[in-house]
């Protein structure tokens, strides 16, 4: 990242000399998913009484957005991928990874959740477009077709695995995500308490 240039951005105004009551602008550039050229942008930072105080407004609006986040850099520059290019190469390292390798009828039974539902539903989407957002779509649409609280808490589990796989060089998660439950309506699997009877 500290390779990269224009990510602390500049600042100006579009009079001279700087004027505390004038419009002022921050600009800075950007990674876009997909597109290997960055694009430069303009966010307007309001009145500021000085250079200086326009320069600390652009550095919290690139902090607050990300835009020098490590996790925000490898999303946008990773290489594009679908869900369903990635779900594949998941399902396929399974059997065969080194350390605790799943068994057969557990595979079976995650490649049964992908093209039952997982596919069709979020396959042709990018890894980075899969959110807390596609995911509380994808619950609402398995609630709506009845199935229930379990199924569906595994399917979406199915859904977080396939998006944790995508890593970089280092083992890094190339879009991680912090799940927000409540938001994506996940259902409460209760589990069930077995009463051992007495014997006399």
């Amino acid at each position: 990242m500290s390779r990269r240039i224009g990510q602390t951005g500049s600042v100006f105004q579009r009079n001279k000399p700087w004027s505390p009551t004038a419009p002022t602008y921050g600009r800075y550039w950007i990674d876009l998913p997909g597109c290997p050229d960055r694009k430069r942008r303009t966010v307007s930072l309001g009145t500021c009484s000085s250079r200086s105080v326009a320069r600390r407004k652009l550095r919290e609006h690139i902090q607050v957005e990300g835009i020098n986040s490590k996790e925000s850099f490898l999303a946008n520059t990773a290489p594009t991928t679908t869900f369903r290019a990635q779900a594949t190469k998941w399902i396929a390292s399974l059997p065969t990874r080194r350390r605790k390798p799943v068994k057969p009828a557990t595979v079976f039974g995650w490649q049964h959740a992908l093209d039952k539902w997982v596919l069709p539903e979020l396959g042709d989407k990018f890894l980075g477009d899969v959110s807390n957002g596609a995911l509380r779509d994808f619950i609402e649409k398995m609630a709506a077709a009845g199935l229930s609280a379990k199924t569906i808490v595994n399917y979406s589990q199915v859904v977080k695995l396939v998006l944790a796989s995508a890593v970089d060089a280092e083992g890094d998660q190339i879009y991680p995500r912090k799940w927000n439950h409540d938001f994506i309506g996940l259902p409460i699997v209760k589990k069930r308490r077995t009463v051992q009877a007495n014997s006399n």
